[in-house]
């Protein structure tokens, strides 16, 4: 069993307000490209391809809230 943790900002640590549902965009992202259950036991090459889909769902994403603004505060106080 797996999990990520979706935050603005690892250092310093600032996780997303619970009212913006960032979880739900990427979880819009990972069940348009298809990553919804996965098999039990799976071989090399598949768990290459899960990663890989997971890291574009990610990017997706993280594209998603930038555009949304959600991440502003955390870009300007880094600048």
């Amino acid at each position: 069993m797996a999990g990520l943790v979706l935050v603005r900002s690892k250092a310093p640590l600032q996780r997303f307000a619970k009212a913006v549902r960032v979880g739900m965009i990427c979880r819009g992202y990972c069940l348009e490209n298809g990553l919804i259950m996965l098999p039990m036991v799976m071989t090399h090459g598949q768990v290459d391809d899960m990663v890989a889909l997971i890291l574009t769902c990610l990017d997706l994403s993280h594209r998603g809230v930038k555009q949304r603004g959600w991440l502003a505060q955390v870009l300007d106080a880094e600048a």
